[in-house]
């Protein structure tokens, strides 16, 4: 099994989140979120779990997203939206090619997770959706 560097951007280790909101303060309440594992240097195999602490307010939705150092698009991971159960949250992540590990071998990598407004989330539940009943995996833009 291909192992392959976990890095985690100073981004990443200065917030490990992006909060994307389109409700006013007073509809969202109190957010956070954060990585705990794996840490920054961490080897990692093709797959693996990703575990982390976040509060959620009601109606946004929490995801983590993949990407390898060099590469602009991220992937979400774990299919859909991270389940948090008493501030806490696992998903399961792929690092790289499943099919072709040695190809990411050796890469250095960046966690994230997210969390999103409905409207995020209804457009990176389609681009899981659309991506496999095709069985093609483009990558998407952070959201922003």
């Amino acid at each position: 099994m291909a192992n392959m560097r976990f890095r985690a951007t100073a981004f990443a280790v200065a917030s490990s989140s992006v909060i994307v909101v389109a409700l006013t303060a007073q509809e969202t309440g109190p957010c956070k979120t954060g990585i705990s594992s794996p840490k920054k240097g961490d080897t990692v195999a093709t797959s693996g779990e990703v575990r982390g602490t976040a509060t959620v307010p009601h109606g946004m939705f929490l995801w983590v997203f993949f990407q390898r150092e060099g590469l602009a698009k991220w992937w979400p991971q774990s299919g859909g939206a991270v389940r948090v159960r008493d501030g806490e949250w696992v998903v399961h992540a792929v690092y790289g090619d499943e099919k072709d590990p040695g190809k990411d071998a050796g890469a250095n990598s960046v966690m994230t997770s997210v969390v999103v407004d409905q409207r995020t989330n209804d457009e990176i539940v389609e681009y899981v959706q659309e991506s496999e009943s095709k069985n093609y995996y483009p990558g998407m833009n952070l959201p922003a």
